[in-house]
């Protein structure tokens, strides 16, 4: 097979990137012909009004990525396009070069941006679905996208152009939903059921594998230091606890200034700033649980997936993909999203069950399906591939 994939990346770096970086460098060391195209928003400078509109309409319409596109299916003759992200650089108009060429597409979705311009059902610190179940003007009035009604305006405008040209329902091929979740919310968009594959993301590096039994030395959270992460619940439930393990704390974000008051006030609350994934696996080893009171939607996090990888459970809110990415009293624990009683109560039952909580460690990465390695992930890819193709 001839495979081209193709992704837009994030200015910050994002779990999309990864996800992306990680496919591609699987399905190099398969026996196909792969060749990768993206583009980077780092690379996107607008100096004045003139450059944001250009920004705008390109963003809606690309007639740059649409020609450029038909350039490399020219060049190298793909038997099928696998794209992560076009926003905003790439522009939804390569599906319509890849449908002229007629080379199937398919499209990872890991956020909810087809409904949602903000891409995460969240607004003003609770779930938010006014986009989705009435119209897109509301994103507009609330600004959603980067608090900028311009690019806000952009985004809702990229999405209705698209939906009027069934873009998304008819010139794309196919979808890859990393989630049960993902994809009942693509089918509430009006994605045809039938267009959708179930696909989660997978485990990375080498697994760790308990030798020996250890309960571990500290609870760990790391993320992003946002209201929608859940980070103030954690701490509020922390508190509660009194317990004697401390709680770690890996991210930054717009929140770090109050994680560090609340790690001055309690001597047991340590904030690391940030780390890098190898630092990041190091304390996954040495932890109780991983903590993931995540308030959104999310689509499928790696980090939990990284938990796993070091044989780490991982104690989880009940919203959305974490629901599914966590197997309740198997791979770790689930409790309803927000309730800081419920989570000191989680935490609780670790400390007060310590030989189950043992238990359920050493068997977490038994106890994951297949597909969340990469050998078995990769190969369903390919068959996903080779169904399009001959379809």
């Amino acid at each position: 097979m001839k495979i081209l994939v193709i992704h837009n990346r994030y200015r910050n770096r994002a779990g999309e990137d990864s996800t992306f970086d990680q496919e591609v460098a699987l399905l190099q060391q398969s026996n196909h012909s792969i060749q990768v195209w993206t583009k980077d928003n780092k690379d996107i400078d607008v100096d004045n009004f003139l450059d944001a509109i250009r920004l705008a309409l390109s963003t809606i319409w690309s007639s740059k990525s649409y020609r450029e596109l038909l350039a490399i299916i020219d060049d190298f003759k793909p038997d099928i396009i696998h794209v992560h992200n076009t926003l905003p650089l790439l522009s939804p108009s390569i599906f319509h070069a890849a449908k002229k060429r007629t080379i199937p597409t398919v499209v990872t979705i890991q956020n909810y941006r087809l409904s949602c311009p903000k891409g995460t059902f969240f607004r003003n610190n609770s779930t938010c679905e006014i986009c989705l179940n009435k119209s897109l003007l509301f994103s507009v009035y609330y600004k959603c996208y980067r608090d900028s009604r311009l690019q806000t305006v952009t985004v809702a405008l990229m999405l209705q152009v698209h939906r009027l040209l069934r873009t998304w329902t008819e010139t794309i091929t196919a979808y890859i939903a990393v989630s049960p979740f993902v994809r009942n919310k693509l089918v509430e968009m009006g994605i045809p059921a039938e267009k959708i594959y179930l696909k989660p993301n997978f485990l990375q590096g080498e697994t760790k594998r308990l030798e020996t039994i250890d309960f571990g030395k500290y609870y760990l959270f790391v993320g992003r230091l946002e209201t929608e992460k859940g980070i103030l619940n954690l701490l509020n439930a922390y508190q509660n606890l009194k317990s004697e393990y401390p709680l770690y704390i890996v991210g930054s974000g717009s929140l770090q200034s109050v994680v560090e008051q609340y790690a001055s006030d309690n001597h047991k609350i340590q904030y690391l700033g940030q780390r890098t994934r190898e630092e990041v696996l190091q304390y996954m080893q040495g932890a109780i649980a991983l903590i993931f009171p995540s308030t959104w939607y999310e689509g499928f996090p790696l980090t939990i997936l990284e938990a796993y990888s070091q044989s780490l459970p991982v104690i989880g809110s009940n919203i959305g993909s974490v629901s599914y990415a966590i197997q309740n009293e198997i791979t770790g624990l689930t409790y309803p999203v927000g309730d800081e009683k419920a989570l000191t109560q989680a935490l609780f039952f670790i400390e007060a069950n310590p030989e189950k909580w043992l238990t359920l460690k050493q068997r977490v990465l038994e106890n994951l399906d297949d597909i969340y390695f990469a050998d078995q992930n990769i190969n369903y890819l390919l068959e996903i591939y080779r169904s399009l193709i001959e379809a």
